[in-house]
């Protein structure tokens, strides 16, 4: 009995193993484990289910997804099978899973975003003038032309005219124009009244307008693209570095995942170019793909808009009549960009007595530059007509072209031919243009113009021209042009070279009604921050006739001056001039020698001497009031506007030292950078019982800045105004508080003795 009780206890403890056994047999054929996992390199944020049976790994469809990888279904999918490299670490629990790069997610890097700054506007005045007077032939006339301008958060009035004495035109002051713009730059629009000229079109010509007119203008916008930009795109297996090259220059660097990636809005030249796009992984491997684009400037972007749209009274006789005006008209135009290769454009006028109607479309095939086509249909005095247009146009980097041709037939009439009405409409005309890049060799240039009225002589004329390095600081330049009705030739050769910090050219020229000519001139610009300038130059022809003409300006700050002669074939002529500008802005009166557009005046808080720097060229110092006029500002365009504090006096502090800073257009702003007068002092603070406080107590000022006393109980403040009250916080915890008396008297390095926290 007791053996066969053993035997059962025995064969118990087999099966018992033997269960045993098959059970981690199959759990080592069939695992479940979370693992940290790694998509070509890249981790992923979560943890990831993965089971393992023998050697097949599988992993659900939705955790593939979630880790960026475009697989379809619910069911678990068999990594191996499904075309994918696991590799599983049991030591880290990790699993490194490499997909086809064409699986994971697009990733976008864009070009850095434009700056906007908005434009600040200042209420002030503004007087532009040129004044001329000239001798010849014993006869003296004089006019001064002048601009009026006011301007402020209402925008700009501006009128501009002429006086005149001794001219042929007449005597008197003559008007050119009025009128108040205001440009609203957050939607990118202008409204205009008064004295205006229409908007128009590559294929359209603008009319003067007495009215009002509504239109676009990006001029305000500066950080808008509005042409299409290319977009270049690539693939990385693994995590790595993107740089992009425009034109063999660099223009981003940037880090990308695994996977596809496209880059985009990268500012680039216009015309066509060659990207370069260089992927640079960990361990150092590269790979450069170089793809052409073609940007065009003509083209918007898909869904931007460009229009301008004017009612009023045609402007008659400008420049000869200051208040003319006939009939009333409207006209307009709408551009827009329907995809990143079409814009359809769109024109209408409209008058008592005529009308017209327009469409045109501009569209870049491809690589190879862009094609252009408009139709125009008039009537007027009941009378009808056409104009058509087609164009092309290709911007390389050593090779460019443009052609266009005009039709117009004889009925043809819109705004712009009110005043000229006799003269034939109808005919074409046809221009062509090329131009080729030989690098040392320099560049050539060549060119047809035909013009073929309905009635009238028909004019045809051809251009060529060479212009070529001689040496590192002198070209020589070549053209010739060929009449071909007229069956005539001109030409010159000339060349350059740099002199006396200007430039000087020398030559031979043929033309039909002098001949041969043997030319020479000088000239050099007055600096923008003054000094003298010169031209000059001379000349005498195959009948030893000689002609001759000099000018020298002298520019200041505060106005241009300007004096000359010339003389043909022993006539001569004398002149004189002075332009400039006087502004009113923050209470103060200053003269310029231009500030044809935006200006700004900076303010130092009355300090005097301050060297003030725009766009880190200096521009001058600050006057006795502390102010300082900078006359050119470029509309819009963010600008930094710095002070050196280096070159402050002891004792002064500015509150800024640099402004970013945009002015609008016809406007000024100021820009304060005040400067404070500091009077630091050493103050030795003591207790009730004359002790001094303890070194390392806190001391908190009047403005809330905080300071460490030291030794001796000597605190030192910057600004002794700010020590009328004094918090101390001893080591200990000890509170106490002390003010500085009598600081209407106090000095720079004044020294305080025995002051009592009490």
């Amino acid at each position: 009995m007791a053996r066969w009780t053993a035997a059962a206890v025995l064969a118990a403890l087999l099966i018992i193993l033997a269960s045993l056994a098959d059970a981690r047999a199959a759990s080592a054929a069939s695992q479940t484990l979370f693992v940290e996992l790694f998509v070509n390199g890249a981790p992923r944020a979560t943890l990831a289910e993965l089971r393992i049976e023998d050697e097949r790994m599988t992993m659900a469809a939705s955790v593939l997804r979630d880790a960026g990888v475009a697989v379809r279904g619910e069911a678990e999918i068999d990594l191996a099978a499904a075309g994918f490299s696991p590799a599983y670490d049991a030591l880290r629990q990790t699993l490194h899973l490499t997909v086809p790069a064409a699986l994971l997610p697009i990733s976008r890097r864009s070009g850095p975003a434009r700056e906007r700054v908005l434009a600040d506007v200042a209420t002030g005045a503004a007087f532009n003038y040129d004044a001329f007077v000239q001798t010849s032939g014993g006869r003296t006339s004089a006019s001064l032309w002048s601009e009026a301008r006011l301007f402020g958060a209402f925008g700009n009035l501006s009128t501009t005219g002429v006086v005149r004495a001794g001219s042929g035109l007449g005597n008197g002051y003559l008007r050119y124009d009025t009128r108040l713009r205001h440009v609203d730059a957050d939607r990118a629009l202008v409204f205009t009244g008064g004295d205006l000229i229409t908007g128009a079109m590559a294929w359209t010509r603008p009319v003067r307008l007495g009215g009002v007119q509504i239109g676009r203008n990006f001029r305000s916008r500066p950080d808008l693209v509005t042409m299409p930009l290319p977009s270049f795109s690539g693939e990385a297996a693994v995590p790595s570095a993107v740089d992009l090259f425009i034109d063999g220059y660099r223009q981003q660097s940037d880090s990308v995942a695994p996977g596809r990636f496209v880059v985009d809005g990268m500012p680039v030249v216009s015309g066509a170019g060659t990207a370069t796009i260089v992927t640079t992984d960990a361990v150092g491997r590269q790979v450069a793909t170089s793809v052409p684009f073609y940007v065009a400037p003509d083209l918007l972007r898909p869904g931007l808009v460009d229009f301008s749209a004017e009612i009023g009274l045609v402007r008659k006789r400008y420049g000869l009549d200051s208040f003319a005006y006939g009939r009333a008209a409207a006209s307009g135009f709408v551009r827009r960009g329907m995809t990143p290769r079409l814009t359809l454009e769109a024109n209408g006028e409209w008058s008592e007595r005529s009308a017209a109607l327009g469409a045109g479309a501009v569209w870049m095939p491809g690589l190879f530059g862009t094609l252009s086509a408009s139709v125009i249909a008039s009537r007027a005095d009941g009378t009808s007509g056409t104009q058509i247009t087609a164009g092309y146009q290709y911007t390389g980097r050593s090779f460019s072209f443009a052609a266009e041709h005009r039709r117009r037939s004889d009925g043809f009439r819109t705004l712009a031919d009110f005043d000229l009405r006799d003269m034939p409409a109808g005919g074409s005309s046809t221009r062509a243009i090329a131009s080729l890049n030989l690098d040392r060799w320099g560049s050539i240039g060549a060119g047809y113009i035909d013009v073929k009225p309905l009635r009238g002589a028909r004019a045809r004329l051809a251009t060529a021209s060479w212009s070529v390095p001689v040496t590192r600081s002198a070209f020589a330049f070549v053209s010739a042009d060929y009449d071909l009705d007229r069956r005539a030739v001109s030409g010159q050769f000339r060349i350059a070279f740099p002199l006396g910090g200007g430039s000087a050219s020398t030559g031979v020229g043929r033309d039909r009604g002098r001949g041969f000519q043997t030319q020479a001139e000088y000239s050099r610009a007055a600096p923008l921050t003054g000094g003298i300038g010169i031209n000059a130059g001379a000349a005498i022809d195959e009948r030893g006739r000689t002609y001759g003409q000099g000018e020298a300006v002298f520019r200041t700050h505060s106005a241009q001056f300007t004096v000359g002669g010339s003389i043909a074939d022993r006539r001569g002529a004398v002149w004189a001039g002075a332009s400039g500008s006087v502004v009113s802005l923050d209470g103060g009166i200053f003269a310029a020698n231009d500030v044809s557009d935006a200006f700004a005046v900076v303010s130092t808080g009355g300090i005097a001497d301050v060297p003030v720097h725009y766009e880190n060229q200096l521009v001058g110092k600050t006057d006795a009031r502390g102010h300082l006029l900078i006359p050119r500002i470029i509309a819009y365009q963010p600008a930094t506007v710095s002070i050196d504090p280096m070159k402050l006096e002891a004792g002064l502090m500015p509150t800024a030292v640099r402004r970013r800073i945009a002015v609008a257009e016809g406007a000024a702003t100021v820009i304060a950078m005040p400067i404070r007068t500091l009077r630091s002092a050493t103050i030795a603070l003591v207790d009730d019982g004359g002790q001094p406080i303890t070194a390392g107590a806190v001391a908190t000022l009047a403005d809330g800045t905080q300071s460490i006393v030291g030794w001796d109980g000597i605190l030192y403040v910057e600004d002794v105004a700010q020590a009328r009250s004094i918090a101390i916080r001893q080591p200990d915890g000890a509170q106490c508080r002390a003010a500085v008396a009598d600081l209407d008297g106090a000095v720079s390095f004044d020294r305080r003795e025995h002051v009592t926290c009490h």
